[in-house]
């Protein structure tokens, strides 16, 4: 067996600290860095515990580059040895590169997961495609779906930088890059006039991300695109929604329509509903307790005008749809009834829900199949690492997909096909992909049913080499 990975740190959390308010449990430091790994290793550590019983209540995440990863297959010495048990776990999918590695112990509680403070950081550097040449980004071409489905895929541009997500209005495609370039494509792949930087003049845009887009439901009219981006304010960072008109392949007549406090970490999504209203997806990031406090936007879904005043109709306050939520990733609408669903990265798990108006979906008190009073459960469980990234809707009646939803994962390396049931019921049906274009960033619907995606390779293809692809879902045959 290989030799595992030491963290040679000690993670303190006292039995006490899961039922008081006493202070935090500290973490000792860890000597030594500047490991060279494959990322195949498992890293160890050595947890103290008065009794093998209190071992098994924690749980440990591990934090890359400060992204919290909750380890999974950990197993624990049967007896302890001075200074607690011996423990290892393997360590998560880790891209290429320098990275730093910080180990926490955590326990679940009723009012979500107590955590002990983070071990001294260790560096390392992981080996792998990074030294190597990259690869070249795939063709276009047949591809068959693990269920059989022959989709016509065609590459429509083939030098995005980091993608963010994609805008599908009328007969055009936008993509929302993260450093602020929007452009836009053709239906067909052909290059319009449109490439701009909609961070460049804006206030405090130093630092600024760009981490989502929408096309106006009355775009062809109205030409309105709107952009969220994220930006560090003087009490923390902060969402803007910014309004944006087209005209001769420029976006102007700014206007930021609703300014939110927002946690580090937090994700974001915003996509315009039937009700021709402008939903907000927020994540609560580093501090998810806030994900069940009305005063907050972390964890919520906000529904406004598009505009940004708050309909008279919203069920909680501030524009607040749902609340609970810990890790958005995806909104869309399907079926003749248009139901709302969204796709939710928890911890330990992802989860598809069915959102209804006021709402509550638990985090961080419970998650997956978890019950909880007033908490609403989800309709599917998807295991952690498939790592989702984004959701749409099939709604042409003329394609085999109709009535499905179609979630891109950047773990899963996949588009899956998911089937709601009349029952309300959903399970994953296919995958359509099946990793052919690598990691997928984001996935957007058209009206004939075609689908639109953006890759997410740079660690594999090199940097500024990221796609956009069509799937002709309409003319899809079994």
């Amino acid at each position: 067996m290989r030799r595992p990975l030491h963290l040679t740190s000690v993670i303190l959390l006292a039995a006490g600290a899961a039922c008081s308010d006493s202070s935090p449990p500290s973490s000792a430091p860890a000597p030594g860095g500047g490991e060279s790994i494959t990322g195949r290793e498992r890293i160890g550590w050595t947890q103290p515990a008065s009794s093998s019983a209190e071992l098994a209540q924690y749980r440990y995440a591990l934090y890359v580059d400060g992204t919290r990863r909750v380890l999974e297959g950990e197993t624990c010495a049967s007896e302890s040895r001075p200074g607690g048990f011996d423990c290892s776990a393997p360590l998560p999918a880790l891209t290429p590169g320098r990275r730093r590695l910080e180990l926490a112990a955590f326990m679940e509680s009723t009012t979500g997961p107590i955590e002990g403070t983070r071990s001294a950081p260790l560096e390392v550097t992981v080996a792998g495609s990074a030294a190597q040449a990259p690869a070249a980004p795939p063709q276009g071409g047949v591809v068959v779906s693990s269920d059989g489905i022959r989709l016509q895929a065609a590459i429509l541009a083939r030098d995005l930088l980091d993608p963010v997500d994609l805008a599908v209005a009328g007969d055009r495609v936008y993509t929302a890059e993260k450093d602020g370039r929007v452009r836009s494509f053709g239906g067909d792949g052909r290059a319009t006039p449109m490439d701009q930087n909609v961070l460049e003049g804006m206030r405090d845009s130093e630092g600024a991300t760009l981490v989502s887009l929408a096309a106006a439901p009355d775009f062809p009219e109205s030409r309105l695109l709107y952009a969220a981006s994220v930006t560090d304010g003087h009490d923390g960072p902060v969402l803007r929604v910014t309004r944006f008109r087209e005209a001769g392949g420029t976006l102007g007549e700014a206007a930021v329509i609703t300014s939110l406090a927002v946690t580090q970490g937090a994700s974001t999504q915003i996509r315009f509903g039937p009700d021709r209203h402008l939903y907000v997806a927020i994540g609560s990031g580093e501090e998810p307790g806030l994900a069940q406090d009305l005063a907050s936007s972390a964890g919520k879904i906000i529904r406004l005008r598009a505009d940004g005043t708050q309909p008279d109709d919203n069920p909680g306050p501030s524009g607040v749809l749902s609340l609970g939520h810990r890790d958005p990733r995806g909104l869309a609408w399907q079926g003749t009834a248009q139901t709302l669903w969204m796709l939710d990265r928890q911890d330990d798990l992802e989860e598809l829900n069915q959102i209804q108006p006021g709402g509550n979906y638990g985090a961080p008190v419970v998650s997956g199949s978890q019950r909880y009073p007033g908490a609403l459960v989800p309709v599917l469980t998807i295991p952690s690492g498939t790592d989702m990234t984004g959701l749409a809707a099939i709604t042409s009646r003329s394609s085999p997909l109709a009535g499905d939803l179609i979630a891109s994962a950047a773990g899963a390396e996949d588009l899956l096909r998911i089937r709601i049931a009349a029952d309300g019921r959903a399970r994953v049906a296919a995958r359509l992909l099946q990793g052919r274009f690598g990691r997928i960033r984001a996935v957007q619907s058209a009206g004939d049913g075609s689908l639109y995606f953006v890759t997410g390779n740079e660690d594999r293809w090199g940097p500024g080499r990221d796609v956009l692809i069509s799937l002709s879902v309409a003319e899809l045959y079994r």
